[in-house]
């Protein structure tokens, strides 16, 4: 037992009770002490535990900073800039390398492909997508230019590069890339670049004297959205080659330079056509040798139930533009055959994945291009996705 506690207490309690019987302290007064010392108390406490908090919050904060630092330090390769100067000018040659990711810019460059005398990228491979830069999704920028910049300077610069040099420089995000990257690009390579909206016989005439043109394109043929591209070459009927960074299958095939035009997106900086010049010629040994394709496509007009009844029915396939919702959102199919009740096999683009549809079903999720088309009929052996050239309209 402790005495000394219970001797305070009674000693305490017999001076208050002395105190009250005298007249000297009333017990009103006694409880308004009483509360004002529960207030004091409980304001102590409650600064106290502000102060405990802030203590907690710059150890926490402290701690954060040494993790912090000691990732910075040992865990983190940052992407760096390596730039080569050239000795004479001491200008950038703009060769900037990203050291977070295994390079593969030797092993790419033994199976380098070419189409029509420039080098090819696609930003889908996986050689360029190890990395942060995520260029298979929004890469096509950064990766135009370096078909043209490899093409032009006859160095091997990759899409890993351009898209780097573009990130540190804010023309390139995860989001995609700022149309002023095209120009920017060029002059850091020491190229031309002149925006010639969609000045056809510029575009025309510059790819007759053999420079590239990337271009913008808009909802369409090649994209849902926004997506560069480089147009290389163009043949006496104005049918372009293109080097369409997200497809190979789609740069195997000429394309009429108006379609290019209607289907091209509106830019800033002069686009959405950029002309491109300066460097070397091109080595014209090296063009991309494409399959003969036997195909004619013609475009349906006013289409309806009884039209497409009619076409497949006379043979061939039907290519349709659609809103998506048929066959694993593909907005491209192929109607294959009808039965006698109108069941129609739609095919996707690969010619797989076949499944049948009322005829009025199908009619119900059509959709129209910028030129008001929705559906091409395609003759020819070896049928295969391309974007229709004929300005026929049946």
């Amino acid at each position: 037992m402790n005495f000394k506690k219970i001797y305070k207490k009674t000693a305490f309690g017999l001076m208050l009770s002395l105190l009250i019987l005298s007249g000297s302290i009333s017990v009103p007064a006694i409880r308004d002490a009483q509360a004002k010392t529960k207030e004091v108390t409980a304001d102590r406490k409650k600064k106290n535990a502000i102060d405990d908090i802030e203590q907690i919050v710059k150890e926490v904060d402290q701690a954060t900073s040494d993790v912090t630092s000691i990732i910075d330090a040992s865990k983190v390769k940052k992407i760096t800039n390596e730039v080569n100067k050239d000795a004479s000018t001491g200008r950038s040659s703009g060769g900037v390398v990203a050291k977070v990711y295994k390079d593969h810019s030797g092993e790419m460059k033994k199976k380098k492909e070419t189409i029509h005398g420039f080098v090819y990228f696609n930003q889908t491979d996986k050689e360029w997508n190890d990395n942060g830069y995520q260029i298979r999704h929004s890469g096509c920028g950064p990766t135009s230019m370096a078909v043209v910049i490899s093409s032009l300077t006859g160095k091997w610069v990759t899409p890993v590069e351009t898209a780097a040099w573009a990130y540190e420089h804010h023309y390139y995000s995860a989001a995609g890339s700022k149309h002023s990257v095209v120009n920017a690009l060029a002059t850091e390579y020491g190229l031309t670049c002149e925006g010639v909206g969609r000045n056809k016989s510029r575009i025309k005439k510059a790819l007759q004297e053999g420079n590239p043109v990337v271009v913008l394109m808009g909802p369409g043929y090649f994209t849902k959205g926004g997506h560069f591209m480089v147009l290389v070459d163009i043949d006496d009927e104005d049918n372009v080659t293109v080097a369409d960074v997200a497809s190979r299958k789609r740069s195997s095939y000429k394309y009429a330079l108006d379609s290019i035009i209607s289907q091209s997106k509106g830019a800033t900086n002069g686009g959405p056509f950029w002309i491109i010049s300066g460097g070397k010629e091109l080595d014209e040994t090296t063009v991309w040798q494409r399959d003969e394709v036997s195909l004619s496509y013609q475009s349906l007009k006013n289409v309806n139930a009884v039209k497409l009844r009619k076409c497949i029915r006379e043979g061939g396939e039907v290519m349709l533009l659609t809103d998506g919702q048929l066959i694993g959102k593909q907005h491209f199919v192929y109607l294959v055959g009808i039965e006698s009740n109108d069941m129609v096999m739609v095919m996707d683009t690969n010619y797989q994945n076949g499944r049948q549809y009322p005829l009025s079903e199908v009619v119900k999720h059509m959709s129209k291009d910028v030129t008001g088309i929705s559906a091409w009929k395609v003759k020819g052996e070896n049928v295969d996705f391309l974007m229709p050239l004929s300005k026929n309209a049946l």
